[in-house]
């Protein structure tokens, strides 16, 4: 039987809700360094919250929810679940929480770099690409 393990992470950033799940929708479409299958499972911009499985060497499947709430001072906590069965190497685990971690601060930087970048006053659709990656429509 194959091992499961998981991992949470939760994380206050200074960005909006909206426009943290927008551009990480919209990274994910364009990130050319993944080397898996990547399914989106659930998506909900107005609720801020995704899930999608990751098929990758090493790893039967690892799925992922990310929720993003909003904070009074205008930015938002993300809180990040996963779950991956049949992790061949623990090592993993952590290297992908450290990852989700250091994406999470990436698009944090962008979006206050790029104030005008996936502003809510920007109307944008997502849907499902074939191979269940997130790309603007």
């Amino acid at each position: 039987m194959a091992s499961t393990n998981s991992w949470t992470l939760e994380l206050e950033l200074k960005v909006s809700a909206p426009r943290m799940l927008r551009e990480m929708a919209a990274s994910a479409a364009s990130d050319t360094t993944i080397v898996a299958q990547k399914k989106v499972e659930f998506l909900d911009v107005d609720k801020c919250e995704c899930r999608y499985t990751l098929e990758c060497d090493g790893v039967e499947t690892s799925t992922w929810s990310i929720k993003m709430k909003p904070t009074a001072n205008g930015g938002s906590v993300a809180k990040v679940e996963c779950t991956s069965k049949g992790v061949q190497d623990n090592d993993m685990m952590f290297k992908a929480k450290d990852s989700a971690a250091e994406m999470l601060k990436n698009v944090e930087a962008y979006l206050i770099a790029n104030p005008d970048a996936y502003n809510t006053s920007r109307q944008q659709t997502f849907c499902p690409a074939p191979l269940g990656a997130i790309v603007p429509v």
